[in-house]
């Protein structure tokens, strides 16, 4: 089975390379994301009209830049990819930003070192240390308790997490510590169709992508950063529990498969990776063309947009349904919407501002290198 699915994305690899350097080749106008995330009279770069940065975004990065040379962690293109928290966490407290930054710094590191694109280049020594690495950042008490030898990385996540369980509550922690072991463990290693043996339905990889991306730990941080946490026994009271757990899953989806078009160049062109929506998409639909494949990805986040736009409406309307008498955890509730829609735009304005997938030739309007946006 491993040699005929190996067969079968190798196949893709070469007939996709192919149709994107033909597709590069004859067509002169580039395809706009940005009209591929728009529907009806939603427009994404008009919704995020009103959107701002963290205002102290230049000390935040250099003291991230700081805890990284601690370590020996930081990596020449970090400043792209940490700023994203910048983005992200716009109201967050200075000193609760600190390990935040910390961690994106972490994941970076961890992703453009042995990240799942990279994996299947390793050499076997490197594949044992990340493995063994990993295994142990991916458990608390491996975290809190690193070897006499232990790497660079597993001190530098140790301080992060201690910071974290020191400054929130204990349930906070223990949900945000969960969701981040597992996004350690599931992300890097070599999820390519050859080595799971099948290629994932698009379900089974927007499910994993979730986790893959950071995207549920890092919704978390929509408490912590302004130390606003939700009351779930009282959510669970007033019925908003499973719409509130759609809702971050909606949110978590449209931030980790927009980033899949930004990034497919970089993954599944330069890479050779298929764990990305658009070699999803192709590999279960073989008779596609490249143009399909691509406006079917837009789709996926296109619907997933719109379902945002209805169901936050509708669980604001909920939350208001308590109001006088829980004002408090009502304007907690309006606080964390408020940040899941920062959430929404920062996928968008990040990912046109940074220089991280930007190329010089491009099938993407925005990545096209000429196109760079400064924020």
């Amino acid at each position: 089975m491993k040699k005929a699915i190996k067969m079968l994305r190798n196949s893709f690899l070469e007939n996709f390379k192919g149709q994107y350097d033909a597709y590069l080749n004859t067509h002169s106008a580039k395809i706009s994301l940005l009209r591929a995330f728009s529907f009806g009279e939603f427009n994404l770069q008009d919704y995020c009209a009103n959107f701002y940065p963290h205002p102290k975004n230049k000390q935040l990065v250099y003291e991230a830049k700081s805890y990284c040379d601690q370590y020996g962690i930081w990596l020449d293109n970090a400043a792209q990819y940490i700023t994203c928290a910048i983005y992200l966490f716009s109201s967050g407290h200075g000193f609760r930003m600190k390990p935040l930054l910390q961690n994106c710094a972490v994941d970076f590191y961890l992703n453009d070192t042995w990240g799942r694109e990279l994996f299947a280049g390793l050499d076997t020594g490197e594949q044992t240390l990340a493995r063994q690495v990993i295994k142990r950042i991916s458990t608390d008490s491996g975290i809190m308790n690193p070897p006499e030898n232990a790497h660079q990385i597993e001190l530098a996540t140790r301080e992060m997490m201690l910071e974290f369980k020191r400054t929130s509550p204990a349930g906070w922690y223990q949900k945000f510590s969960r969701l981040y072991n597992y996004h350690v463990k599931i992300t890097h290693k070599d999820l390519n169709a050859d080595q799971l043996g099948r290629v994932l339905t698009v379900e089974e990889y927007i499910e994993a992508r979730c986790h893959i991306s950071g995207m549920h730990h890092t919704l978390t941080f929509l408490e912590y950063a302004e130390g606003q946490f939700l009351n779930t026994s009282w959510i669970k009271r007033i019925g908003l529990k499973k719409p509130l757990e759609r809702l971050n899953f909606v949110v978590a989806a449209i931030g980790a498969l927009m980033n899949d078009l930004f990034s497919f160049e970089k993954e599944v062109i330069d890479h050779q990776s298929d764990c990305n929506l658009v070699a999803i998409i192709a590999l279960n639909n073989p008779a596609f063309s490249i143009e399909q494949v691509l406006e079917q990805a837009a789709a996926v986040v296109r619907n997933l947009l719109a379902e945002y736009l209805e169901l936050s409406k509708e669980i604001q309307m909920q939350g208001y349904l308590a109001l006088p008498h829980a004002r408090t955890k009502v304007d907690v509730l309006e606080n964390y919407l408020n940040g899941l829609n920062r959430v929404v735009m920062a996928s968008w304005i990040w990912q046109i501002s940074t220089t991280r997938y930007k190329r010089q030739f491009s099938i993407w309007e925005e990545t096209t290198s000429h196109q760079a946006v400064t924020v």
